[in-house]
């Protein structure tokens, strides 16, 4: 008999889950003991006679008519194989730098460079060990797949380094490249590696077949390889046949094995996609047909649950965003492409899906990396970096017809030609590029903010995260402890980052998802949430947004959250971002309590970059030339600095250094802090700020080359935060934080926030009622003013 602590330990793990779902998974748990004890037939590779079986009538009897059938037959996949010789025409004329780089991957594989496999950096070995995380003491146990401990760190290693490669995504670089040249040397090296793989890789044998999602990507590279080299010699009708087995191995482990319970996420969804697209590419199969419709309605009842209706995915993790996005763009494509029906709110949501990845990544086209992140992508077929989301772009313009989704995007991406063809990129080209409507947007059911002041890669952009932890029904597995953290992306590269996430096990996996690690301020040492186990948290901050302004000059928010409510003595942690457009952010935070708490308020550097400490503040500097990037001052309270030096993850498992600024403030009951982060360019580079004498309030001037900015903040009070005002420098408003321009003895521009009255030297410039913000720019002598709430509820 199990102890006590067990017993109740199962209890409370089974508290709270449907009498459905204990049905689910006790049947698979059932169907993994009999696989393991030899019970079930479709739990060993098929002879040819048990393949037969599982084949329709119509197919060929034996694996050479097979093979010959399959080359000789109509493509049932994607358009851009309907003429293979025409799609790699095109691209050799449209991108040849992107070609070339192609070629150079492919080429380096073919010669044995195993860095280029899996994850980037890592050296699988040759031969490769399909079952070892290189830097781990020993392989994976072969074992049935539902007794192998791929969580326990100290027995496998990283399962992601050891499943990354297992993916076999490489197979689709080899594959372009021999469609792009022909050269049988990039088909003998998939061939060999594939022949390889089934060799060390028994069904249901070992850790690559215990991940359903794993199952399901490694399944789709082969689907996609086989189309690459379905003329090729070295695709021989042994292999084929053999292949195709084994093809029905992995969607009948798909089937049974969904992770409907256990990862409802991107798994699920990866999972239906892998079933659609082996239904829709092997119709042969007399199950075919199920495999497509199950794994499309899987598709189809996850889209309203995973994506918000503001087209967020609802974990709160940017990288299972553009998987999401991806799963269902080439879903919809293979869809269509068949002719299958689509249900027009499954478009909607996937084009809504697409719209937040075009507004949410940085200027150059890259996503921040917020929540998890693991560095893969769902296919290899274009050479960008995974994090670029242009060739998603690309992609949607053609499948949406939307002109702003082609002007972020810009050149035509390999990956939507082999999608949508030839046809498809005579779409992209009739599309009239447009900017997007709107620069800056709010994304209400995320609670994502992303503030800019252009399309162009040398804009200013950034990011604010004041949204749900992450998704309940997961247990908040992917995310982090990020709770009103911003992102900075200002002289055409990032500046301020997310450090990413490196690991999903060890002693990283916490480092890098807490509240240290993120810009934005820590209580006490401890976490806005707190972790547990790898993907579980025992607590979960709520953050809230108060006010969001959008205007064409600047852009204003107002949130907080309620992390450090669980402290002995409770604390409250607000933000406040105004962003100046072309010129600087003012960001300020505030932490009240009734007790004293120690606070740090952190800000991480992207590598590359050096931090020099000068008398006014902080200049973030290119290490390569010395350029200045960023300019960052602290003003009100005294903090004593501290430069140090952290991490950012360029990519999973991959770590480099960067600079990290922390500002420490000892035993304080209530915060009041303003970062003024300026990017180098301008007329307003260089300018610093400095205290001047204020009745109410707090007052700062810089003095630039012919300007003079005030800014002003109000007196806040501890509990509700409301301001009571500032006067002084001449200025008096009942704003919570004000700025304005002058020029000699002339206001030439202000913004107030919460608030609506404001004078300068005794001269009215508005009066009340109170607003969310106020605004007015002077042009030829004549006051334009504008004022809107902005207060959300």
């Amino acid at each position: 008999m199990a102890p006590l602590g067990t017993a109740v330990s199962r209890l409370r793990k089974l508290r709270g889950r449907s009498a459905t779902e204990l049905r689910v998974r006790g049947r698979q748990a059932a169907l993994a003991r009999l696989e393991a004890w030899g019970l079930v037939s479709d739990a060993r590779e098929l002879s040819e006679n048990a393949l037969m079986r599982r084949l329709d009538a119509t197919s060929p009897r034996t694996p050479t008519a097979r093979l010959d059938a399959f080359r000789a037959g109509d493509v049932s996949f994607y358009r851009g194989f309907a003429d293979v010789s025409a799609t790699a025409m095109l691209l050799q004329a449209r991108a040849p730098d992107r070609v070339a780089m192609i070629l150079q991957r492919a080429t380096d594989i073919v010669d044995g460079h195993s860095a280029r496999l899996g994850l980037d950096g890592v050296r699988y070995g040759d031969p490769i060990d399909w079952h070892r995380d290189p830097r781990a003491p020993a392989p994976a146990p072969r074992v049935h797949w539902h007794r192998v401990p791929y969580l326990a760190w100290d027995t496998v290693g990283d399962h992601k380094t050891i499943w990354e490669v297992n993916r076999h995504q490489y197979f689709v670089e080899l594959g372009q490249a021999y469609a792009l040249t022909g050269n049988e040397r990039f088909a003998t090296t998939f061939a060999s590696h594939l022949e390889s793989w089934i060799a060390a890789n028994r069904a249901k044998v070992g850790i690559n077949w215990a991940s359903s999602l794993e199952v399901s990507f490694r399944a789709m590279s082969w689907i996609w390889a086989l189309h690459f080299f379905r003329a090729s010699d070295a695709l021989t009708a042994a292999l084929y046949s053999r292949v195709l087995g084994y093809l029905y191995l992995h969607a009948r482990h798909i089937e049974r094995y969904l992770s409907t319970y256990f990862s409802p996420n991107t798994h699920l969804t990866g999972e239906a996609l892998g079933l659609c697209m082996l239904g829709h590419a092997f119709p042969c199969f007399h199950a075919s047909a199920r495999w497509r419709e199950l794994g499309w309605s899987i598709l189809e009842a996850e889209s309203a649950r995973q994506i918000r209706a503001d087209g967020v995915y609802f974990e709160q993790t940017t990288w299972y965003h553009r998987y999401t996005t991806d799963f269902y763009l080439q879903g919809i494509i293979l869809r269509d492409s068949g002719g299958h029906a689509v249900d027009p709110a499954v478009r909607a949501r996937c084009e809504a899906a697409v719209d937040h990845l075009m507004h949410v990544a940085r200027p150059d086209g890259t996503m921040p990396l917020v929540g998890d992140d693991d560095g893969g992508r769902l296919t290899r077929l274009d050479p960008s970096d995974a994090s670029d989301v242009h060739p998603t772009l690309c992609t949607a313009a053609v499948v949406f017809g939307r002109a702003d989704f082609a002007a972020i995007a810009g050149d035509l991406a390999l990956e939507t030609a082999w999608l949508t063809g030839v046809d498809g990129a005579r779409r992209f080209d009739e599309l009239d590029p447009v900017a997007p409507a709107t620069m800056s947007r709010r994304f209400p059911d995320g609670g994502y903010f992303t503030l800019r002041d252009g399309w162009d890669r040398t804009a200013n952009w950034s990011l604010i995260d004041c949204g749900p932890h992450g998704a309940t029904a997961n247990n908040y597995g992917h995310a982090h402890a990020d709770a009103l953290a911003l992102e900075v992306y200002a002289g055409g590269r990032p500046v301020l980052v997310d450090p990413g996430t490196y690991a999903y096990s060890g002693v990283e996996r916490d480092t890098f998802r807490g509240t240290a690690a993120h810009n934005t301020v820590v209580v006490d040492r401890q976490s806005s949430s707190v972790p547990s186990a790898p993907f579980r948290w025992e607590t979960a901050a709520q953050s809230h947004s108060r006010v969001w302004v959008a205007h064409p000059r600047f852009d204003y928010f107002r949130g907080e959250h309620d992390g450090y409510a669980r402290l002995h003595s409770p604390a409250t942690h607000r933000r406040a971002v105004l962003f100046l457009k072309r010129r600087y952010w003012v960001v300020r935070d505030t932490v009240g309590s009734e007790s004293p708490h120690d606070v740090e308020l952190y800000w991480h550097s992207a590598s590359g970059l050096v931090a020099i400490e000068q008398t006014d503040g902080v200049r973030l500097t290119e290490a390569s030339d010395g350029r200045v990037v960023l300019g960052v001052q602290l003003l009100g309270d005294d903090g004593t600095l501290n430069l140090e030096t952290g991490w950012v993850t360029p990519g999973f498992g991959v770590r480099t250094c960067a600079p990290v600024l922390r500002w420490h403030f000892a035993d304080v009951r209530w915060l009041d802090v303003v970062t003024v982060l300026a990017p180098s360019v301008g007329d307003d580079a260089g300018a610093a700020f400095v205290p001047v004498a204020a009745a109410r309030g707090r007052v700062w001037v810089a003095v630039g080359a012919d300007f003079e900015d005030v800014l002003a903040l109000s007196a806040e009070t501890l509990g509700s935060g409301a301001g009571v005002g500032v006067s002084g420098a001449g200025v008096e408003s009942d704003g919570r934080l004000v700025w304005l321009r002058r020029r000699g003895t002339e206001v030439t521009e202000f913004v107030v926030t919460d608030g609506g009255a404001l004078r300068v030297h005794g001269a009215e410039l508005v009066r009340g009622p109170v607003r969310g913000w106020v605004t007015g720019v002077r042009i030829g002598g004549e006051w334009t003013i504008e004022a809107g709430d902005g207060r959300l509820s």
